[in-house]
């Protein structure tokens, strides 16, 4: 393997992370961001010539790794609030109090 091949191709997935998460493309983002960081750790294992630069790839994994731990948070929200909400299959509504009280149950718990 050649000298830095990790390291270059981290930075190249990095990018990509980057990109989609501009581009508010979360999912794809998260990937990206994890595997930039695992090409990180290698290069950091393997490649690193020294303490500069291995505490720059440090400090780096650390902001994307928050970055990845941010949008991981962000998307379990957003797929609890896109649940689907159950159909009575009868074109009546429930008693909308009992639907909020099940809101409330469902917080204190």
């Amino acid at each position: 393997m050649a000298n830095g091949t990790s390291l270059n191709k981290a930075i190249d997935i990095i990018t990509k992370a980057t990109e989609a998460d501009k581009a508010k493309n979360y999912d794809e983002a998260l990937r990206f961001y994890t595997h930039g960081v695992d090409y990180f750790i290698h290069a950091l294992k393997y490649e690193a010539q020294g303490e500069k630069q291995k505490e720059t790839i440090r400090l780096r994994v650390q902001e994307y790794l928050e970055r990845a731990e941010k949008i991981k948070g962000y998307l379990a929200t957003a797929k609890d609030k896109k649940k689907p909400v159950k159909d009575s299959g009868n074109g009546k509504d429930k008693d909308d109090d009992s639907d909020e009280e099940d809101v409330q149950t469902k917080k204190l718990q």
